[in-house]
Formats: structure tokens, C-alpha cells, sequence
């Protein structure tokens, strides 16, 4: 049965292995030693609480995650607050995908970036998230995707 969760600083070493797996599928660059960089980048995100990473479990394993990262900018007009929630780290295992858990995972993060009162919710996408962004109603814009 699957379980979705909040994670939280006792899942640093987890999320941590998690992001560095995906890096390394998405062959973002040739693999550098990054695990103490993600650990601190993690560390730092849950201390100041600008971090919400759901993770799904089946029966114990991490079938998918994903996370929002809270950025705060100068407030503008089409962002009053200020507040950007950046999507990221959005992975689904291989077995696990086209069910439907990155939809149900992004549907938890917007409403996380709703709670905070984010004005802007954005991410990058790889080729393959792609679809699933745009069919859940993120559009293009200047390099990003950016929900309405």
C-alpha cells in the first residue's frame, strides 16, 4: 500500500542518495563526489524550514519524491510576497512509474506552496517530467515552467 510522508531531518542520508541517484539517470554531468554537499544543502533547507520533500512509500521503500524549496525575492507586482516555491528533486523509481505518483506528489507540494503563500510556484524540467508538467498545468517561460 502506498504512503505518502512528510520527510524529515532523520531522512537527510536518504534524500540525500535519492537526489545523487537522480543526477546521475538524468546525466545532468559527469559524476563528481557531491554527497556531502547534498547532505549540508539538506541540513541548512530543514534547520531554516525552507524545505517540504514528500517521499511514497511502498510498504517501507521509497517509490517516488519530490520536494518544494521555499525562495524569498523582493516582492513585485505579480508576486506580492515575494515567496517563490521551487518544485525539485522529483524522481519516480522505474517500477513504480505512470501511476500516477508524481501527480498525487505534486498535488501535496502546490498545496504546501499555497499554505506558505507562495505567489509563484516554478521548476526545471527534465525531458521526461516534461508531459507530466505540462499536463498538469505548468507552461514554459523564459527557461522555467511556471503554474498558473
Amino acid at each position: 500500500m502506498m504512503e505518502y510522508r512528510k520527510a524529515t531531518e532523520k531522512d537527510i542520508d536518504l534524500i540525500s542518495e535519492i537526489r545523487r541517484v537522480q543526477l546521475i539517470h538524468e546525466k545532468a554531468h559527469e559524476e563528481v563526489e557531491i554527497r556531502e554537499e547534498l547532505r549540508t544543502f539538506f541540513e541548512h533547507a530543514f534547520a531554516e524550514n525552507r524545505i517540504v520533500q514528500i517521499l511514497a512509500e511502498d510498504n517501507g521503500t521509497v517509490a517516488a519524491t519530490g520536494a518544494v524549496i521555499f525562495y524569498d525575492y523582493p516582492p513585485s507586482f505579480s508576486n506580492p510576497s515575494g515567496k517563490v516555491a521551487y518544485i525539485a528533486n522529483m524522481f519516480t523509481a522505474l517500477d513504480h512509474r505512470r501511476q500516477g505518483l508524481a501527480c498525487r506528489i505534486m498535488d501535496l507540494l502546490v498545496d504546501e506552496a499555497r499554505k506558505a503563500g507562495a505567489g509563484e510556484v516554478r521548476l526545471l524540467a527534465s525531458e521526461p517530467g516534461r508531459p507530466v508538467y505540462e499536463t498538469y498545468g505548468f507552461t514554459a517561460e523564459d527557461g522555467w515552467y511556471v503554474l498558473e
